[in-house]
């Protein structure tokens, strides 16, 4: 992967697969508006076939130090699929994410820090045959149903304002 990428203060909206796909080490990803993205209802075309339909999907060249903050995700299939080393996940705020808000794919280490999830569903890693991980999850807040949390990650301080929800 190449060196260095920031997109801030973008409207990333109505794709038909996804928003972001894939990164460059050392990126950031800040003050956006990520919505309507994976559906096929809004951009007139039919729905993408295929469940790769993420707001972010960075997984295929194992990027290194990313930044995801401060983005407001919204009403998508999936928000975020990450594989590659160190991410940082922090005061994001996501809204009516019908599957994954994070998902862990192939991560070293990964910070999960102060967001809000608001009827928002899975966070978590899958098996990892690359890296010997370390994923932290703190001072998050999740609201309304569906909200799953999964794998090997350190919880602390996070807020389950949601009836039905698991841990």
């Amino acid at each position: 992967a190449g060196e260095f990428c920031l997109i801030r203060l973008c409207n990333i909206c109505e794709n038909r697969r996804g928003g972001i796909s894939n990164m460059l080490n050392n990126s950031i990803i800040e003050y956006n508006k990520i919505y309507n993205n994976g559906l096929g209802k809004y951009e007139g075309q039919p729905q993408f076939g295929d469940s790769t339909r993420y707001g972010i999907n960075c997984e295929d060249c194992l990027p290194v130090n990313i930044t995801i903050k401060n983005n407001y995700f919204n009403d998508m299939f999936h928000a975020i699929l990450f594989a590659g080393g160190n991410l940082i996940c922090r005061d994001n705020t996501f809204n009516e994410i019908q599957y994954n808000t994070l998902n862990l794919y192939n991560c070293e280490t990964a910070y999960f820090i102060n967001n809000k999830m608001t009827n928002s569903g899975f966070v978590g890693a899958t098996e990892s045959s690359t890296y010997d991980r370390v994923l932290i999850m703190k001072d998050n807040v999740w609201i309304g149903p569906n909200s799953i949390i999964v794998g090997k990650i350190t919880i602390g301080n996070n807020v389950l304002i949601a009836p039905g929800a698991y841990v």
